[in-house]
């Protein structure tokens, strides 16, 4: 039996506060807040592997992440509460499950949806503040329309670094989407999302 677990980690949270996901120096990146909860927690030194980075800021939705963590410690049912417990408020672990040992949520990522929201009104929605990117002018979607169809078509994830397990490289479809941001996540679950002036998903099942 194997003195180790792989978690599987669904994780939301508000970016305005952190320096995006990656731990930092200064330690106040998402990355770093997990480590710490961890930490707290069974008070060893826990790695926390994300889907991907975001940008400082940047909100997340559902953003995948694995730990491995000592196997006797918790039940699988109770890291959730244990970690949410000492999270700042703008991080929450939505749900945590028992993965593959072979589970890597960078590696297994399946793609990405970016979702770019803007509030073309005059006064921008007070519940808005932060999730949108507020043009109070009149935009020609003409235009819009024209620049989104750029974008359209299919992406090849790049190499991984070297001191990566190998992987093959996937073609993922990308699309502009006019959808909402819960719209977004609920389309790809489990899931990860970011948004500053945009909402961004990329999938790690």
């Amino acid at each position: 039996m194997s003195d180790t677990l792989r978690l599987k980690l669904l994780i939301a949270y508000d970016g305005r506060p952190f320096r995006g996901w990656q731990s930092q120096a200064t330690k106040d990146a998402v990355q770093d807040h997990l480590e710490a909860a961890f930490a707290e927690t069974i008070h060893e030194k826990v790695s926390v592997q994300g889907s991907g980075r975001t940008d400082a800021g940047v909100h997340a939705l559902a953003q995948i992440a694995h730990a491995d963590v000592p196997a006797a410690r918790l039940e699988v049912t109770a890291w959730q509460g244990a970690l949410n417990n000492f999270l700042p408020p703008e991080i929450r672990v939505l749900r945590v499950t028992r993965a593959a040992p072979e589970f890597h949520a960078r590696f297994d990522a399946r793609g990405k949806i970016y979702t770019y929201r803007i509030w073309n009104s005059q006064y921008l929605h007070p519940l808005e503040i932060g999730r949108v990117w507020h043009m109070p002018s009149a935009l020609d979607l003409d235009i819009l329309r024209a620049g989104l169809q750029l974008l359209e078509g299919n992406t090849t994830s790049p190499a991984s670094p070297p001191i990566a397990p190998p992987v093959t490289p996937r073609r993922t479809p990308c699309a502009p989407s006019s959808r909402s941001p819960s719209a977004a996540a609920a389309n790809c679950s489990p899931c990860a999302s970011r948004a500053m002036a945009s909402f961004t998903k990329w999938c790690a099942c």
